[in-house]
Parts: C-alpha cells; sequence; structure tokens
C-alpha cells in the first residue's frame, strides 16, 4: 500500500463509470492503459494518442449502455443483464517505463481484472510480463512484434490488431509493384522497429529485393538520426524505407534528410506507417517541416478503409462527452469531430472484446484469456477473431499504399491520397484514378530508378573508350603478378624439397621405409612388390607424424601432437604390430600390452631399434643447435677426428661412438640441411632448443637420455676450453700481448666475487 502511495501522485487516474443508470452497479473491471502525453516530447498531448484513448472509452461506455451501432444487435443481446464494466484509466505517456509505473500501481490495489493497452511493443512486453503474475488478461491494440506470440513467455497477451509481418509483405509488395530491387532501410532501434525489420528482410529476399544499407537510430535522437541519415547518402540508395513511431522521429527524419538532399526529384521514400497527415502535422512543433513530406508513401493497415471509417467517426461526433471525457484526456469539444486514426478502431476492438471475455466467465487469469480470444464480431476495424496465441486474424484486413499530397484547395494542407490496395491474398493493386506524386514535386506513375539501372549507356561508352588502357593495365598487373608468384613458388619448392628429402632420410635412419614394412597413404604396394618382400601385411604411418619428425630434423617449426604420435607409436610397436593404428592413446595401447613387458622397456635401455634410432635422432638434434654458437670459435682447429675449417659445428665422428647405429645416424648428422632453418641464428636455435625439443616426452620416458646429452654437451664445453686456451696463448704472443696480460692481472686483483657479482675492494 505505501508503494501506491508513493506511485499515485506520479499518475493521473480515472474511474469512469461509463453510461451507468441508476440502481446499476459495475460487477467487472478494466484498466485502459493507452498513450495521451509523449513522455520523451516535453510531456505534450497528441490528438491522435487522445483520440486513441477515447477510442477505449467510448467502446466501454457502449458496453454500459448496450449502444449496437458500431458491433451489431446481435453482440450486445449476448451480454448478459446485470453485466457492466468499471474503468480505471492511465497516461501510459508512449514509454515502457511510465506503463510499467501505471500496472504497478494498479497491482497494489487488485483492482483490475483485465488491461485493454498498451500501444506499443516494447510497452506490452513488460506489462504482459508483470501482469501474469497476477493472472491478469492484456489487449493490445498496437503492438506488432513477433516476440510476443511467444505463449510460454506472454501466456496472457491478446491483440485486435494485426502482426507486422501483414505491414512487411505490403511494403516489399510496393517495391515490387514499382520493380524496385535495391532498397536502403532507415530503423529505429526499438522492439518494433527491429521486429519490422527482420520481417522486411525476410520477405524481401524471396522477391530478390537487395539491402543496400541498413542503419539504425537511437529514438528521438537528433544527432543519431542525421549520422544514419549521412550513411544513407554515402551509399548511393535512391529508395528508402522507413521505420519508425512518433511524431518527433519524423520530424528530425524530415529535417536530416532535407539537409542530406535526399528530398529531390529521383528518390523515393516510403514509410511503414505515418497516420492521417492532418493529425500529423497539428502533432508537430516545427510545422515548417511537414511540406517536406509531399511525394512520400506510406504503408497503412487500414481498418477505417470506406464505410467503416464512418462508422466509428459518427460514433466521435455523437458520444455523450460529459461521460467519457475527463481531465487525463482533455478531448476538446470539437476534436470530438476530427478524423480519427486508424489505431483507433483497434483500440475501440480491443475494449470490446475484453468485455465479451469478461461477461463469459468470472474467472481471471488463463481461463479469461481464452474466454477473450474466443470472441468474434463485426467491430470498427472489420471482423474481429484470434488464433490460439491470441493474435488477431488477418483475413479481412486491408493495407492501403498511400500518398502525400496537397489539397488541390489549400496546397499548405496534407492529405493522404490511396494509389493502391494491398491484400495478402490479392497483392497489390493500382486506384487508377490517383497520379502518384514524388519527392521533388515529379507527378506520375513512373517511379524514381532504385539505380541499378542508371547511366547504363554512359558506362558503356566509357567502357568501350579505355578498353584498351584497361587491358593493356590488366596485361601488365597480371605479368607482375605471375613472376611475384612464381618467385613464391620457387621458394615454396624449395621448403618442400627440403621436408620430402628429409623424410626420405628420416625414414632410411629409423628403419620405417616400404621395404621394412611401413608405408604412408599415398605409397602404393603392388602384389609383386609383397611377394618380393616376402610381407603380407604392411603398418601404414601418417604422413603428419613422420612430417614432425622430419621437421624437427631440419629445425622447422613441427607439431608436438603428431610427433608424440609417433614416439607412442615406436613405444608401444607390440600394439600396433597386432593391429592397431598409428598415433594410439598411451592409456589405450597400455591395455593390448603385457604390463611386465612395458615395465621391462621402461626401465632399462633395451629399446626396440628404431626408438634407439629415434632418441639418437634426438640428441643429434640438441648437439647440432647447441654446437651453432661455437662454429666460428672452432673454424682452423685440426687433428684426428676433429673440425675441418669451415665447418659448421664441433661435434666430431669419435665423439657420439656412445650413440648406437652410428653408421646411418651420423650420416644424418652431417646432412646439409640438417636443423638449417636456425643455422644462421644462434637466439632462434636456443629458443628453439629449450621451447620446443627439451619438452618432448622422451627425456621423461628414458631417464638416461638427459645424462648423454649432458655428457656431450660437457665434451663439447671442454672443447671450447682448450679452444679459448689456445686463443689466450696466440695473444700473448702477439704484439703487446705480454702488456695486456699484465693489465688482465692488474684488473682481476682490483675485484673479488661475492654473490656472482664482481664488487670491488
Amino acid at each position: 500500500m505505501a508503494k501506491a502511495i508513493c506511485l499515485l501522485p506520479l499518475f493521473v487516474s480515472a474511474a469512469i463509470c461509463c453510461g451507468f443508470a441508476k440502481g446499476q452497479q459495475a460487477n467487472r473491471t478494466v484498466g485502459v492503459l493507452s498513450p495521451v502525453l509523449v513522455k520523451t516530447y516535453g510531456s505534450v498531448p497528441l490528438l491522435s494518442f487522445k483520440q486513441v484513448s477515447m477510442a477505449c472509452l467510448i467502446a466501454l461506455l457502449h458496453v454500459n449502455t448496450r449502444d449496437p451501432q458500431i458491433v451489431g444487435q446481435a453482440v450486445v443481446d449476448s451480454l448478459p443483464k446485470g453485466f457492466y464494466v468499471q474503468v480505471k484509466f492511465k497516461d501510459s505517456q508512449f514509454d515502457a517505463a511510465e506503463a510499467l509505473k501505471g500496472v504497478l500501481a494498479w497491482r497494489e490495489t487488485n483492482t483490475i481484472d483485465s488491461i485493454v493497452g498498451p500501444m506499443t511493443s516494447d510497452a506490452s512486453q513488460v506489462v504482459s510480463l508483470v501482469s501474469a503474475l497476477q493472472e491478469i488478461p492484456v489487449m493490445s491494440f498496437g503492438a506488432t512484434s513477433t516476440l510476443l506470440s511467444d505463449k510460454l513467455t506472454y501466456p496472457l497477451f491478446s491483440r485486435t490488431n494485426p502482426l507486422i509481418s501483414l505491414n512487411a509483405m505490403a511494403l516489399i509488395g510496393v517495391c515490387v509493384r514499382f520493380e524496385w530491387k535495391n532498397i536502403a532501410v532507415l530503423c529505429a532501434d526499438t522492439t518494433y522497429g527491429n521486429g519490422f525489420l527482420s520481417n522486411i528482410q525476410e520477405q524481401g529476399t524471396t522477391k530478390n529485393i537487395h539491402f543496400i544499407q541498413v542503419q539504425k537510430f537511437v529514438p528521438e535522437n537528433a544527432q543519431s538520426i542525421a549520422a544514419a541519415m549521412n550513411s544513407l547518402r554515402r551509399s548511393g540508395a535512391k529508395v528508402f524505407l522507413y521505420i519508425g513511431i512518433g511524431v518527433v522521429n519524423l520530424e528530425d527524419v524530415l529535417a536530416s534528410a532535407e539537409s542530406e538532399g535526399l528530398l529531390q526529384d529521383g528518390y523515393a521514400w516510403v514509410a511503414g506507417e505515418i497516420g492521417v497527415p492532418s493529425a500529423v502535422v497539428q502533432s508537430m512543433k516545427r510545422k515548417e517541416l511537414a511540406q517536406l513530406l509531399k511525394g512520400w508513401i506510406q504503408i497503412r493497415v487500414a481498418p477505417l478503409y470506406g464505410e467503416k471509417r464512418v462508422l466509428l467517426e459518427t460514433a466521435f461526433k455523437t458520444v455523450d462527452q460529459a461521460k467519457v471525457n475527463n481531465s487525463v484526456i482533455g478531448m476538446q469539444p470539437a476534436e470530438f469531430s476530427m478524423p480519427v486514426p486508424d489505431y483507433a478502431a483497434f483500440a475501440y476492438d480491443a475494449a470490446w472484446a475484453t468485455a465479451l471475455g469478461l461477461a463469459k466467465t468470472s474467472k481471471g487469469g488463463k481461463e479469461l484469456a481464452d474466454a477473450i480470444r474466443s470472441t468474434s464480431f463485426r467491430g470498427a476495424s472489420g471482423s474481429v477473431s484470434f488464433d490460439q496465441s491470441g493474435n488477431r486474424q488477418a483475413s479481412g484486413i486491408t493495407v492501403t499504399v498511400e500518398n502525400i499530397q496537397p489539397f488541390p484547395a489549400n496546397e499548405s494542407v496534407l492529405i493522404s491520397d490511396v494509389i493502391g490496395v494491398w491484400e495478402a491474398t490479392q497483392g497489390f493493386a493500382d486506384v487508377r484514378h490517383q497520379t502518384p506524386l514524388w519527392p521533388g514535386g515529379r507527378i506520375g506513375w513512373k517511379p524514381p530508378s532504385d539505380g541499378s539501372g542508371q547511366g547504363r549507356d554512359t558506362l558503356l561508352m566509357i567502357v568501350l573508350v579505355v578498353s584498351g588502357v584497361f587491358l593493356v593495365l590488366l596485361l601488365t598487373i597480371s605479368a607482375l603478378f605471375y613472376r611475384l608468384y612464381k618467385a613464391s613458388l620457387r621458394n615454396r619448392t624449395a621448403e618442400e624439397t627440403d621436408l620430402s628429402n628429409m623424410i626420405a632420410r628420416v625414414r632410411e635412419v629409423l628403419g620405417v621405409t616400404k621395404s621394412d614394412g611401413y608405408i604412408l597413404p599415398s605409397e602404393k604396394v603392388t602384389q609383386i612388390f609383397s611377394f618380393c618382400s616376402g610381407r603380407s601385411h604392411f603398418i601404414i604411418l601418417e604422413r603428419r607424424c613422420i612430417e614432425a619428425v622430419a621437421k624437427l630434423a631440419l629445425g622447422d617449426d613441427f607439431a608436438k601432437d603428431d610427433f608424440e604420435r609417433f614416439y607412442n607409436f615406436v613405444k608401444y610397436r607390440t600394439a600396433v604390430v597386432s593391429g592397431m593404428a598409428l598415433g594410439v592413446k598411451e592409456e589405450q595401447a597400455r591395455s593390448f600390452i603385457d604390463l611386465s613387458d612395458i615395465e621391462a622397456q621402461e626401465g632399462t635401455e633395451e629399446r626396440n631399434e628404431v626408438m634407439q634410432r629415434l632418441q639418437t635422432l634426438i640428441l643429434l638434434v640438441c648437439l647440432r643447435l647447441l654446437s651453432l654458437s661455437t662454429a666460428n670459435a672452432g673454424e682452423g682447429e685440426s687433428g684426428n677426428g676433429t673440425m675441418r675449417r669451415g665447418s659448421r659445428t664441433l661435434q666430431s665422428q669419435a665423439s657420439l661412438q656412445d650413440l648406437t647405429h652410428l653408421d646411418k645416424t651420423y650420416g644424418l648428422y652431417e646432412d646439409k640441411t640438417f636443423t638449417r632453418y636456425v643455422s644462421e641464428d644462434f637466439e632462434r636455435a636456443y629458443e628453439y632448443f629449450t621451447g620446443r625439443v627439451l619438452r618432448l616426452n622422451a627425456w621423461r620416458d628414458n631417464a638416461l637420455l638427459l645424462p648423454r646429452l649432458k655428457k656431450h654437451i660437457q665434451q663439447l664445453m671442454d672443447r671450447l676450453g682448450r679452444i679459448n686456451d689456445r686463443r689466450y696463448e696466440s695473444i700473448v704472443k702477439e704484439e703487446g700481448g705480454e702488456q695486456l696480460k699484465g693489465l688482465g692481472k692488474e684488473f682481476e686483483q682490483c675485484l673479488f666475487y661475492q654473490d656472482d657479482e664482481m664488487v670491488p675492494f
């Protein structure tokens, strides 16, 4: 209750006992949630909104007074005796937050049985979620979003207006009628705008319509609209679709389009819906912009097309104003005689449908919502009926294609002439006694071009004139790219050749060639070869795994996972020979091998021949990488088993005698391509050694592998020490060497080491 007291000052609520005779008592309450003021427009009341709100109140007055002038006597007679409704009205101010406040205020008092409204999709989503908590059905007369059809989220929501998909189909029908294939869209970034846009794009795709550009804008934000309009101008589009609601947005769109030069001859603007021009102009603050609407086309769901408009406008003119008018809506007597907007018909029918549903049941929630949806009657907008989701059936709804033109007797007054009629079952039909007016003042049924066919002759002439120059330029560029391609092909071929050769060398060194019983997927084995080799079965190696080993030998970046797959293949060769594929996971391989055999393999140096060679290969790669830093230092050293001048490494065959299968493996070590990709860069070689090679699982599996590497590194360091000693002796013998030697001793005496840092005395 405290919340309700706080909310009451924010809203003006009107309780109307519409046409109660003496002794009558309302037994159901309807909350009407409809806009009068526009919060984002300085809280200015709009005539069209006041008329829509008044249509709800007139309908409920007709319910209480049993007035059949629109719905007919049969519908009136279906109301039970003693049934009357009380009305509570709140101004939603065309804003979702204000609509929510109104519902929360009603919720505190628990006095509403059903809600008529709100008008927009944004507000309807919020209101429907909150009202469902108290099992209060909602009947909108303007929400078009398809999202509201989700009955899991909005179980009690219904509407008397058609879905936005109907408008989208009609709008695309206009594009097809005028043969526009290339269009641009200016869309409000709202639930309504995004839903409309989605339907337009879906319908346009089926008609092969290309959307050059889609620009969204923030509602009631002139800067956002101006930026969007500038982008549309730069897109080169000639035909624009406008999807937006509200006079505020329309004024900013007109002003921006004029400043960008998009309202001249040669352009076309089609709006999803603008409204009755006279009502729109009256609601404008900048009325001078109204003249920029000349030539626009709008798509309007036309529930008041023909005699239906006469019936509703007569109801407005003849209603007892004292029984329906109130300080919230504040309609002036003269405004009851003004042309009414189309949504007034939907609002009138929404109120009647709600009242008929309330008359069928005394319960609420889903039972009341189902009762409302089961109603069927002839209303102000035509035949009213609903599907199971509460959506208005589209049968019989007419969409008019209207062209905004000046009134012949007074060009300062704008009217909306119907130039076509669209229905879902019949499509577009011209109204030939009317002639369209286009932006810029041109009149005629020939529409502005969408730009797809403009300038074809001029373009053809330009192409013919410059074709020779273009051909020469094309040939020149082609020749240049061909040379670049050949150069890159040569480089790529060299790398591929290195890899291919190294794969062959590695397979030979490891003993996994075709003659050894191992083949790659690309290799074919003939029956003759099988017979000659005495093998009936071959093990297929995955090429990417053997490539990883070859790239390791080259010092190239290799896939560690692929290398480890090959390593596991070698490690668990027994399982592979038994029929398992290469690359088997370690835990899977273990299940196929006797545990004691695995322990025997892992606990000793008795490895199979391929494993010994593979581990030797890893050691040789390490030694080759580490010896790069000493290549220059070792130049000139001679002696048995030492490096020759100009050699790359300091490792000799004699220093590698502990490595098995030296005949094949060391031959690979002396290969010029061995670790060639890091041979010129010690920093890269060291990073490759620590970041790639030392992370292999082989070091973990074989505890003796790392000590072997350490031993060879020690041999390398000893050799470097001897080289440094000989170089020192050579320097001393040179001129000034003794003085340099003495200077070095004096400097050494001036320093001592503390915690690995030299500190002067």
